[in-house]
């Protein structure tokens, strides 16, 4: 009798091991997933504003090989009301148009905007250190498509993704950039976008992320023409 007792003890303590066991490796499965699940869907957002900064920067070269100047490109949409005076009424050096490029205007994805404005801001008031230039040096201004207070840890895979070096684990910084006003066919010199104290990591990169010391805010930048 003594002897079934004590195998049943063992079936018992057995029984307990493998049910602790059991759950743990269950626990673990549903973190890994987790993990993995937020790799992924963070790994589709930046696929998606990568793709989307250059669908933009596609359609205005394409507009240029049309024959659209670049004070001619317009941005207006049914969204942002930054008419063109110098773009052709037919609309076709519009970006956002079926007669120019054909583009949708997309707002900043929730899940990439960390309290900044919710759109796009396309602007011809920035200088970005060491892109290729064809213009006098003191006229040199690019026209870029940027975004402000978007999300830290996505601006840094985006980073890495496109071999920006993020010093340190931080976002490369810049002191200011100009965001101020929609680019309507006039390009003016304001800021000169370039790495802190000497810095040479967002220098000579079309699209890439910054933290702008000023506000602190970080800024995810495409040049659409480099200038």
């Amino acid at each position: 009798m003594k002897k079934e007792s004590g195998n049943i003890l063992i079936i018992i303590l057995i029984a307990i091991f493998l049910l602790g066991s059991l759950t743990a490796m269950l626990s673990r499965s549903g973190g890994s997933s987790n993990e993995t699940g937020d790799f992924e869907q963070q790994s589709l957002l930046i696929s998606s504003i990568l793709n989307y900064s250059s669908g933009i920067e596609q359609a205005v070269s394409l507009l240029r090989q049309r024959g659209c100047s670049e004070n001619q490109i317009s941005f207006e949409n049914d969204i942002l009301a930054i008419a063109n005076p110098n773009a052709p009424l037919d609309e076709s050096c519009h970006v956002f148009s079926e007669a120019g490029a054909g583009k949708t205007y997309e707002l900043i994805p929730d899940a990439f905007n960390n309290g900044g404005s919710s759109g796009w801001t396309f602007t011809g008031e920035n200088v970005f250190s060491a892109i290729e230039t064809t213009c006098p040096a003191a006229s040199c201004v690019d026209l870029a498509m940027v975004g402000v207070g978007v999300n830290e840890d996505v601006c840094l895979a985006i980073n890495t993704k496109l071999g920006i070096v993020n010093p340190s684990g931080d976002l490369p910084e810049d002191t200011n950039i100009s965001t101020g006003t929609h680019f309507q066919g006039t390009f003016t010199p304001v800021q000169a976008v370039a790495d802190e104290a000497g810095g040479t990591n967002i220098a000579g990169q079309k699209s890439g992320c910054f933290t702008e010391t000023v506000t602190g805010l970080p800024v995810f930048y495409r040049v659409l023409i480099p200038r």
